[in-house]
């Protein structure tokens, strides 16, 4: 959850107008925000799995 807010903040400094824009009716800038909340979530859960492609050779 923290790496999620801290994503959302990166995000926001990167892109200093995105709220208005998608208060604006923006997609773009709504579908790129989401976007990077998507990737930060998927980053998180494959950490909290715990298994690398390198644990499965046996």
């Amino acid at each position: 959850m923290v790496l999620h807010l801290a994503a959302f903040g990166i995000a926001t400094l990167m892109f200093r107008d995105i709220r208005p824009m998608i208060e604006g009716g923006n997609g773009a800038a709504a579908l790129t925000l989401a976007g990077i909340q998507i990737g930060i979530r998927l980053l998180n859960a494959g950490a909290m799995a715990g298994l690398s492609p390198c644990s499965h050779r046996t």
